[in-house]
């Protein structure tokens, strides 16, 4: 917020001495300032007054009432001698959740900020000119929630063969792919069907555990694998198959 000293002709030249602001702040419905706003927002005001140069006139009063904050403070000129400095004032309001609360219920809405300046003439003992007013909307949405881990699971035979005759070894390849919004974490376990015997389990990607393997917090699109070894031991014509779960 910033506000220009003011000339103006009245009985004679005249300035100002000092100014007054008054900020309203209104909440949308579902949103309400906590208990430590108040305290949060006097010293943000009392922070941009010291760094810009400057001292309260008096009490910085902040009451809250729900969603609805009414700021007002004053600052005077250190020399009344003179025209009134320029004024500018950063004053960021945090809301954050130690100064505001949200109700589950909350769709969204406007944060309405509305400021008025008042000033001080030389020779005045009220803020009876008004200098300016002003009315800023922020609007707050609510983000949807991403998906959960959602895993996508596919096998097959590494190099596989048309045919395998027994002691042939054969490799599977097991792949989980994380198709949610959100990281998450699976356990896979191979089962080894009769005709053939399990040899090993390596990945890179997650922590082994004989026939089962753990991939934890995987990221969205993301594919992580495993390779099992197995031998054949089956005689004959047999269809084998292997499966994961």
């Amino acid at each position: 917020m910033s506000a220009a000293p003011a000339s103006k002709a009245q009985t004679g030249a005249w300035w100002l001495t000092g100014l007054q602001f008054n900020d309203t702040v209104n909440l949308p419905d579902g949103m309400l300032f906590t208990d430590k706003a108040a305290e949060n927002i006097k010293n943000s005001v009392a922070s941009a007054i010291q760094n810009a140069g400057f001292s309260p006139d008096g009490d910085i009063s902040v009451i809250i009432n729900g969603g609805k904050a009414d700021i007002s403070f004053k600052i005077n000129s250190s020399n009344t001698n003179a025209e009134m400095s320029r004024v500018s004032l950063n004053m960021p309001l945090n809301l954050n959740s130690e100064t505001v609360s949200i109700a589950d219920s909350f769709k969204g809405g406007n944060i309405n900020n509305s400021l008025t300046v008042n000033g001080k003439p030389y020779g005045h003992n009220d803020y009876d000119y008004k200098i300016g007013e002003n009315t800023v909307s922020l609007n707050v949405t609510v983000p949807t929630p991403p998906t959960p881990a959602n895993f996508n699971l596919s096998k097959y035979v590494k190099d596989g063969k048309q045919y395998y005759m027994n002691d042939d070894e054969v490799e599977f390849v097991i792949s989980a792919t994380n198709n949610g919004g959100t990281a998450g974490d699976i356990v896979l376990t191979d089962v080894i069907p009769d005709g053939l015997q399990f040899v090993s389990m390596t990945s890179t990607d997650g922590t082994v555990n004989d026939k089962i393997v753990t991939f934890k917090n995987v990221a969205p699109n993301k594919t992580v694998t495993a390779t099992v070894k197995c031998k054949v031991t089956a005689d004959g014509e047999n269809q084998l198959i292997n499966t994961v779960n």
